[in-house]
């Protein structure tokens, strides 16, 4: 899974003109990806309950796409990651 990561953001920041030297400088490619995994948990929330909220307040929505499907699948994905996420922002208050 890493390894994916890393090429995606390799090529990613080799064509993102809007980024500096500075930048590449300041977080390796192996930061990015980790900073990534801690990220994973909070997003896959975000998104379900976003899709939650897409359900909620525009029910035709719903004859496109199957928003309470898509928003249970995205909270699963939460449950999974969500020690990692709350384990590295431990580490982090405690350094």
């Amino acid at each position: 899974q890493c390894d994916k990561q890393k090429q995606w953001l390799e090529i990613y920041l080799s064509n993102a003109l809007f980024l500096n030297d500075k930048f590449e400088k300041q977080m390796t490619i192996d930061e990015l990806c980790d900073l990534g995994d801690c990220l994973r948990a909070p997003i896959h929330l975000y998104w379900s309950l976003l899709a939650f909220l897409e359900a909620l307040l525009s029910p035709e929505s719903m004859k496109k796409f199957d928003y309470i499907r898509y928003g249970r699948c995205r909270l699963k994905q939460y449950e999974k990651y969500k020690q990692n996420f709350f384990s590295s922002v431990k580490k982090i208050n405690v350094d």
